[in-house]
């Protein structure tokens, strides 16, 4: 196994219950937890709209938990995605920077999404479609500070200029993207995830406070929490 190989399933794997990544998962959904027994402890229905979401991650918070705070989640994606748990799940086809609801929901929930979903005029459309929908909101995403790319799973990738980056992936797969199809398509994959510092997070959340998950002496990614209740 090639080191980047090695690094990728000890840091980013998600699906064993063993990596760095499935542990960070488990204590950010503790904290979730921690803000819904916070927020809305008694409440007969909780409603949230996860933007960029799908069931696999809502399994680290366990289904039993949900079904027991009988939460009501719509999944919202540019594609539609196949539903096994359809009393808890709703998946939707939309745009997370336009989305324009029926109803207000309790809580936007999204894990690592914003990251993907353009340059700064789209992070704004963001986030006020979070703060437009929802009464309070939970959004997390990887740190700009952190040495590792999780996408790329390349040390100071990042941080290397743009015009590397794309030369690389024209030559090469990196991460869990494949080489690109030509140096257009290389910088659409190099283009399709900007990390952000805390700085500019905490700018855009301007309302919320941001928590911070941290490894070692490092940020690993950023939580911007608004309650009803701050935590």
């Amino acid at each position: 196994m090639t080191m980047r190989a090695n690094l990728k399933k000890q840091i980013f794997n998600y699906e064993d219950g063993k990596g760095f990544a499935y542990e960070f998962r488990k204590r950010r959904s503790k904290f979730f937890m921690q803000f819904i027994d916070n927020n809305f402890d008694g409440a007969r229905e909780i409603t949230i709209v996860d933007f960029g979401g799908t069931e696999v991650f809502w399994k680290s918070i366990g289904f039993d938990y949900l079904r027991e705070k009988n939460m009501k989640i719509t999944l919202v994606n540019l594609e539609a995605i196949s539903i096994v748990d359809d009393d808890i799940f709703t998946s939707v086809v939309g745009d997370a920077r336009n989305y324009s609801p029926e109803q207000m929901y309790d809580i936007c929930f999204s894990n690592s999404c914003i990251e993907h979903v353009g340059q700064m005029a789209d992070f704004i459309d963001f986030r006020n479609s979070a703060q437009s929908i929802a009464k309070t909101y939970f959004i997390q995403t990887p740190s700009f500070h952190f040495p590792i790319e999780p996408h790329f799973v390349s040390i100071a990738w990042h941080w290397l200029p743009k015009a590397l980056r794309v030369l690389i992936v024209n030559n090469m797969s990196v991460g869990h993207f494949d080489k690109g199809k030509d140096l257009l398509d290389s910088y659409v994959i190099v283009e399709s995830c900007y990390l952000l510092s805390h700085k500019i997070f905490k700018k855009l959340f301007y309302d919320g406070k941001i928590h911070k998950e941290k490894f070692g002496f490092f940020t690993k990614s950023f939580i911007a929490v608004k309650g009803l209740e701050q935590i």
